[in-house]
């Protein structure tokens, strides 16, 4: 229904074990949050999720080619109700929903990146094997 297109590219040797439903939460929030403020209506552009390996945490990266965060608004994108879209009925919500979910439920962490070189970038790092002791390491 948009002109944005998703690709993803994960390998299929990833496997993990932890909550399914969370990390599907989480991705969707990002996808929802690219289409929202990313894009003006009827414009066109590219969502790229990808996924690796690196030891024994996983890194999902949700990129998109849409509007940049401006730099000022870069800090307080996570923190509740932060948001640039009330008159549209944005609760400022999302992104910090998603952030709980990575750092206390999944036991990871999330960085966010915004520039001209690269577009807007979430990078989620959360362990492969989800256990009490991986929650305290991040």
């Amino acid at each position: 229904k948009t002109g944005i297109s998703v690709e993803y590219s994960c390998p299929e040797e990833i496997s993990m074990d932890s909550y399914p439903g969370l990390l599907t939460q989480v991705l969707t929030n990002l996808i929802t949050n690219a289409l929202r403020h990313g894009y003006d209506e009827g414009t066109t552009g590219r969502i790229d999720l990808r996924a690796r390996k690196e030891n024994e945490w996983v890194i999902i990266e949700c990129a998109n080619d849409g509007k940049l965060i401006p730099p000022e608004h870069l800090a307080k994108i996570f923190e509740p109700f932060f948001t640039t879209k009330r008159s549209d009925g944005g609760t400022g919500l999302g992104l910090n929903i998603v952030f709980n979910i990575v750092t206390q439920r999944l036991g990871g962490t999330i960085r966010v990146r915004s520039d001209i070189a690269g577009g807007t970038c979430f990078t989620v790092r959360i362990p492969q094997v989800l256990n009490e002791k991986s929650k305290k390491e991040h």
